[in-house]
C-alpha cells in the first residue's frame, strides 16, 4: 500500500466531510488494505455519495508519496 501525504489529502478532500459521514469515510479509508479498491469505493459511495467518493479517490491518487 502506498503512503499518502496527509496534508495534501486533507486539502483536496476536506469539502466532502460532514458530521454525518466522517465516521464512515474514515472507516473505509482505514480498512482499504483489507477490502481492496472495489469494496473501498463502494463503501465511500455509501458514506459520501458518488461525488464525494470521486473527490476522495482523486485526492488519494494525487497525494501518493513517491
Amino acid at each position: 500500500m502506498q503512503r499518502v501525504s496527509c496534508g495534501c489529502f486533507w486539502d483536496r478532500s476536506q469539502s466532502v466531510y460532514t458530521a454525518e459521514n466522517i465516521s464512515g469515510i474514515l472507516q473505509a479509508l482505514v480498512e482499504r488494505e483489507q477490502w481492496g479498491p472495489a469494496i473501498t469505493r463502494a463503501r465511500l459511495v455509501r458514506a459520501a455519495g458518488e461525488d464525494g467518493a470521486r473527490v476522495i479517490g482523486r485526492a488519494l491518487y494525487d497525494c501518493v508519496q513517491m
